[in-house]
């Protein structure tokens, strides 16, 4: 899990339980890369506490496949179009 999830994790449980939290981001502008291609059933569980799991998944879009890159040579592809 990276830092940044960690502590939106960390905001989330706080406000659920109503301690005020400000979240303030370090860049200037909204990044235009997804780091975030996934939610982990970790994730999930938490947000099941929060009472927000149902919102979440409707809101999401299942992935169907990935290709990893380095130095834009492709790494491989995972299909996950009937899973």
């Amino acid at each position: 899990m990276s830092a940044l999830a960690r502590w939106d994790s960390l905001a989330c449980e706080l406000a659920r339980r109503e301690v005020p939290v400000r979240i303030i981001d370090k860049l200037t502008a909204p990044t235009t890369e997804s780091r975030a291609v996934v939610v982990h059933a970790r994730t999930l569980e938490a947000f099941s506490r929060m009472g927000v799991v149902n919102e979440a998944v409707a809101a999401g879009q299942r992935t169907t496949g990935l290709e990893m890159y380095a130095d834009r040579v492709s790494l491989g592809r995972f299909d996950a179009s009937d899973r």
